[in-house]
């Protein structure tokens, strides 16, 4: 049986690359494709050609299969989306019937659903399926297979083959590759109901949960459609697809109505407040930027409006009154008014609606556009400002630079990173004076690496002398870089050059006389400053663990001669 089972869930590894992003395939056995368009909200006389180049999370593809004894079924696949995974649609598309779905997303959640009849049997996520008594009989053994950690099974295969045993249709990639797609109008479902008893506002609110169960039903439904109007102008959503029809039904004495387009962009939100959401968190991991305050504060305003307007058309007063005050208050704490946005709240359920107008006029007035435009904007320059600030304590070790420190130090790191005292004590001294002690500095770290001696070093010498009396020599910067290459050479070559080593803070042993050599093209700096950062980098590398001594030398001979 277990062969029989892993076989089932090998031939299911294909549909994860159908939809790498998420998908969504659904089986329905016993029903034609007119109930089954019906149960999903697709017109099967509106046919569109597949755009192969980009996702269509509004669009779900059909096509016909067989049960392996040749019965008919349909099967509908949907890119990015999930309706074949909810209640509302699998119950109905398996009436006269079964169907079987399996959805997955890009955070590995995979959610295998089946329903026979009319009534769902199951649903849940096939890698946390608690007790496997709950799926039908013929299902528990993939479900004790995807448990098994050692198997490392892919979940979707598992679904897949979960989709296979309950519908008898074994799936191929044709059956989800379809020429044409059917726009998809997602079906309504209403919201959670709210009660004295399970009201999300009561574990902050008790009171009020308890005052709002005492109004009466025209008192809730006027303050429904106060809250409706605020939320949506607040969210800025008044305008958008379906919205505004919708808050045109929600009177002050009658729930609205929801329809298909608002039913379409409030799923949208959702997603969009959800991407944002999972951009942040993946930040805080990778370091790379989060969506700004203001991208999360919009998009999460939108969802948030989305569920105030869902209640309001909810029937049950109460569940809408309950709901739209709970939904409408991070709305308003976002914008730091929720003790304003409460406070009101609780004027209008103690004032008859007729008082209400002066209430709602204490609250400050949603900002503007253009206002909300400024302060992403500010947000982003601040956080343009908090990077800099930040790459440039990293570069200098923590260290504040002087804007002389930043003009002149260049490319030097190692001063950068590691010794900002040394190099602000030599930002304080007068150009002519750091001009002798680059000399001085290169031709210190000569000796240190055994070459001040060496003659094929003479003319190099002897300009780095020129500069420790403190004129610079006349020396291109590319004849310095050509110089160096040449000397490599030479030095590799000297048969009598002694390499004097030390070794190093993690145990390497390090060549003075290599780490020494560069200095000579101290002179392609372009500023006093630089050129004496330059030299005395050098030093650190070959001086090593007597770099300290090198550095009290320096200060000995140049700050009392300035």
């Amino acid at each position: 049986m277990a062969d029989k089972n892993l076989e089932a869930i090998s031939r299911g590894q294909w549909l994860r690359e159908e939809f790498p992003v998420a998908g969504c395939v659904t089986v329905v056995v016993g029903n034609g494709a007119e109930p089954v368009a019906a149960a999903f909200g697709f017109d099967l006389e509106s046919p569109r050609p597949v755009d192969r180049g980009n996702i269509d999370d509004q669009a779900v593809g059909v096509a016909t299969a067989v049960t392996a004894d040749g019965a008919p079924a349909v099967v509908v696949s949907e890119d990015n989306g999930f309706e074949g995974s909810r209640t509302l649609v699998l119950g109905p598309a398996s009436r006269g019937g079964r169907a079987a779905s399996i959805y997955w997303n890009v955070n590995e959640m995979v959610v295998f659903s089946c329903a026979r009849n009319g009534r769902v049997l199951f649903s849940d996520e096939v890698a946390f399926i608690d007790d496997v008594r709950e799926l039908p009989k013929p299902l528990r053994p993939l479900a004790a297979l995807a448990a098994d950690e050692e198997l490392d099974l892919d979940w979707v295969a598992v679904g897949a083959a979960m989709v296979e045993v309950f519908t008898d249709v074994r799936l191929e990639p044709e059956h989800v590759s379809p020429d044409t797609v059917y726009a998809l109008t997602p079906q309504v479902d209403r919201p959670p109901v709210q009660t004295l008893d399970n009201a999300l506002l009561a574990s902050q609110h008790g009171p009020l949960v308890q005052k709002i169960g005492e109004l009466s039903t025209d008192h809730r439904r006027a303050l429904v459609h106060t809250i409706a109007g605020l939320a949506a102008e607040r969210a800025d959503v008044s305008e958008a697809p379906g919205v505004s029809d919708l808050l045109a039904s929600v009177t002050a004495s009658s729930a609205g109505t929801v329809n298909p387009r608002f039913e379409t962009i409030r799923r949208a939100w959702e997603k969009e407040s959800h991407r944002l959401d999972d951009r942040w968190s993946d930040a805080q991991n990778t370091g790379d930027d989060p969506p700004s305050k203001e991208e999360r504060r919009r998009a999460n305003a939108r969802r948030w409006a989305g569920l105030v307007l869902a209640y309001a058309c909810d029937p049950d007063d109460l569940s809408a009154a309950l709901g739209s005050v709970f939904w409408a208050a991070p709305i308003f704490r976002a914008d730091q008014l929720q003790r304003e946005f409460f406070g009101m709240v609780r004027q209008l359920a103690r004032t008859a609606p007729a008082g209400w107008r002066e209430i709602v006029e204490t609250l400050p007035p949603a900002p503007t556009g253009a206002d909300r435009q400024r302060a992403a904007e500010a947000e982003v320059a601040a956080r343009a400002r908090q990077a800099a600030e930040e790459e440039e304590a990293w570069i200098w070790g923590g260290y504040k630079p002087t804007q002389r420190m930043k003009d002149a130090a260049g490319p030097h790191r190692a001063l950068r990173a590691g010794d900002g005292p040394t190099l602000e004590r030599l930002s304080r001294l007068p150009d002519d004076v750091l001009v002798r002690v680059a000399g001085w500095a290169a031709l210190r770290t000569l000796e240190e690496g055994g070459l001040l001696d060496r003659s094929w070093l003479r003319a190099e010498v002897a300009a780095l002398r020129t500069m420790s009396d403190g004129r610079l020599p006349a020396i291109p910067r590319a004849a310095a870089d050509h110089r160096l290459g040449e000397l490599w050479r030479d030095l590799a070559a000297d048969p009598d050059l002694v390499l004097p080593t030390y070794v190093d803070a993690d145990g390497d042993r390090v060549s003075k006389a290599h780490a020494a050599l560069p200095v000579i093209t101290v002179v392609r700096a372009d500023h006093p400053l630089a050129l004496a950062c330059s030299a005395v980098e050098d030093a650190h590398w070959t001086f090593g663990p007597g770099f300290p001594a090198f550095v009290a030398e320096l200060w000995e001979r140049f700050e009392r001669s300035s």
